[in-house]
């Protein structure tokens, strides 16, 4: 197991929220076996420490049922964790030994175990770096001593994640875990083969986990930079302030630190912060005196860097930040305001949720917002029109409650019953990135999509991505419990990828653009239930071809922030779809052989045909032509998309190639 992505969630009611808890596919109640706690081994070498964030020994419950699966649960520590665990003075060096619990009844259905460890920033990109198969004959169940082969030497500059994976042969997981008497204990998270990664320490619970780890003393002197402030966007002649907040992990309180810092490529002078008492594992928030003036429209990278606590030497690996601030230039781009909700017709508080946003946007100005739904698998069994894509844009928000709203990322990160106009107001008035014009069309089954990207700034910037995602504006089959009837623009598939498309860099004033083919396949169900989830490969959910349209937006992902969305759909105000019995654009022989005539009575510009998979197989610049001739001899037999970008807009039509 090399990467993990987040995939999944199932979640119980709690106050007026539906709040998740549980990550099982096909969720059951869960028994709580109350069994008596374990007796710590104390045969530890000298110098030897137990490490874990368990106040209870007691195993609480069993986790969870699902189909037969791999199973992987972790404890998490952070970089401050191993230098100076729990503020106890004690550096973790190496591990030697993880303790895990294996819940009786699910015993007899493990296949496989191993025990794992894992590096990283996050358990989403953690890489695994050590793992160990452990005998089935020396499994127990209870209380498991598994010493490493080779003790792993940790790496302090990143989070160490410490767990064990088991294979089972049916719908029951071994994993016990304890209750939690606070919220604020570090993260214990599970992860599903094919099914996702959940955090249970929301729901105050943790697996029980522990491990033997060799340990030093604690350096004296040593700061960790725990965060950096970097503004959503900025407009040039603005200028951006330096901030930060510094952690004291090491045993001495810090009396001075220094800071410097480098905006693309261009390296501060170093600064100092002096008299000072940050007493041990306490922080401080700091502010360079003198801004940064901002002076070209550009998404500019910043790199923060802390160093030299008490003018000591100290780990640099866990001292340095960096993000990319958007600077816009003066004049104000148009925003179009990404809504995302998260929603469900088996919660009854959605009800409420789903009204509030209809009637903002009702009374909104339909050319300045896009809209699309995530139906969830929870509560209860979860709602019918749930997919693991959806799953996707949960986990990647870490949404745990519904009815739940997302707009622009960042912008706004709520309940979606707390949705007002007013809000949607001051959203639209941020200054977008670039311009954005999409066209979409649907022949039978197949949406074709195309869209051109004009930045007012230029984004070399390799977090930001492109979204596109088809949705259905009204479904009414999907009615669950909550007395719901019909549900608006529902998520149907993600024409990019779930996680993004990736754009390397986009220029000020060179439009880019994009293009997108899907077809539904097979005929419609209805699931029963979130639990047997459409397959896209065989199956669809639409309910009225008609209906669909797609919603696109640029978003950097690690900051979340969005740079512009919009919309594409024959109904909407201000946007063109060229219809198969209206053309704007005239293309013959069709079906052709070995070439076709394309005539417009309004110029075009560019060219490109796309084969049914999205694959684009030809695609040139035109000189402002109204005839052109494109040879196809050497193409495949079958049908394809023609898009025709006109200087009014964009035309797209199926072609057969004989």
């Amino acid at each position: 197991m090399k990467k993990l992505f987040l995939v999944l969630a199932v979640s119980i009611m709690s106050c007026s929220l539906w709040a998740q808890t549980n990550f099982s596919v096909n969720p059951h109640p869960q028994k709580f076996e109350g069994k008596s706690s374990y007796k710590v081994n104390t045969k530890k070498a000298d110098g030897d420490t137990t490490i874990s964030w368990l106040k209870v020994d007691t195993v609480s419950n069993r986790y969870g049922t699902r189909s037969a699966a791999t199973g992987s649960v972790f404890m998490e520590l952070y970089a401050e964790d191993l230098i100076n665990f729990r503020g106890t003075g004690k550096k973790i060096e190496t591990i030697k030994q993880i303790q895990f619990y294996t819940d009786s009844t699910a015993f007899s259905k493990i296949s496989q175990c191993k025990i794992v460890l894992m590096q990283g920033t996050n358990i989403a990109t953690a890489t695994e770096v050590y793992s160990q198969v452990v005998p089935m004959a020396n499994l127990v169940n209870k209380w498991n001593y598994i010493d490493l082969d080779q003790p792993y030497t940790v790496n302090l500059g990143t989070r160490l994640y410490i767990g064990y994976s088991m294979q089972m042969t049916a719908e029951v997981f071994p994993f016990a875990v304890t209750r939690n008497t606070s919220p604020n204990q570090k993260q214990s998270w599970i992860y599903i083969d094919g099914g996702g990664i959940g955090n249970v320490a929301g729901s105050y619970h943790e697996f029980l986990i522990k491990a033997t780890v060799s340990t030093t003393e604690a350096p004296a002197n040593e700061i960790m930079l725990s965060s950096i402030e970097i503004p959503k966007y900025k407009v040039v002649g603005e200028s951006l302030p330096i901030k930060g907040t510094i952690k004291n992990i090491g045993t001495a309180p810090v009396n001075s630190f220094k800071v410097s810092y480098e905006i693309d490529g261009q390296q501060s002078e170093v600064g100092e912060f002096s008299g000072l008492n940050i007493a041990s594992y306490s922080t401080y928030t700091f502010t360079v005196p003198q801004p940064y003036p901002l002076t070209q429209a550009k998404v500019s990278n910043i790199i923060i860097t802390t160093f030299n606590p008490n003018g000591s030497e100290d780990i640099a690996s866990n001292n340095t930040q960096g993000g990319f601030l958007p600077v816009l230039p003066q004049a104000p781009v148009q925003r179009i305001v990404l809504h995302e909700g998260f929603t469900s017709s088996t919660c009854k508080p959605c009800v409420q949720g789903n009204k509030v946003l209809k009637s903002v946007l009702d009374v909104a100005d339909p050319t300045k917002w896009a809209c699309i739904k995530y139906q969830m698998n929870w509560p209860g069994y979860g709602d019918p029109y749930y997919t693991d894509e959806g799953g996707v844009r949960q986990n990647f928000y870490n949404v745990s409650s519904v009815p739940y709203l997302v707009v622009d990322g960042p912008g706004y990160m709520n309940s979606t019953s707390n949705y007002s106009i007013s809000k949607f107001n001051q959203l639209a008035e941020v200054p977008a990135a670039a311009t954005t014009t999409g066209n979409a069309t649907i022949d039978d089954k197949t949406v074709a999509f195309s869209v051109s990207i004009n930045p007012v700034l230029n984004i070399i910037n390799p977090n930001v991505r492109f979204f596109a995602a088809i949705v259905e504006k009204k479904t009414t089959k999907n009615k669950g419990t909550n007395t719901e009837t019909e549900f608006l623009y529902v998520m149907k598939k993600f024409m990019t990828s779930p996680y993004g498309d990736r754009i390397d860099s986009l220029t000020a004033g060179s439009p880019k653009t994009l293009r997108y083919s899907y077809t539904f396949n097979g005929n419609y169900r209805l699931p029963a239930n979130a639990t047997n989830p459409i397959n896209n490969d065989t199956e669809n959910s639409v309910e009225n071809f008609d209906s669909l349209m797609v919603v696109y937006w640029v978003q950097d992902i690690a900051t979340q922030w969005v740079y512009q969305a919009g919309k594409a759909d024959a109904k909407d105000i201000g946007i063109h779809l060229a219809k198969k019995d209206q053309p704007a654009v005239m293309v013959f022989p069709n079906p052709a052989k070995d070439q076709f005539t394309i005539q417009s009575n309004i110029p075009f510009t560019k060219i490109a045909l796309m084969n049914m998979t999205g694959k684009t197989v030809k695609e040139m610049q035109v000189n402002r032509s109204t005839e052109y001739k494109m040879d196809v001899a050497n193409l495949a037999k079958g049908f394809y998309l023609l898009t025709i970008e006109t200087l009014q807009g964009i035309s797209t039509q199926k072609i057969q190639i004989q």
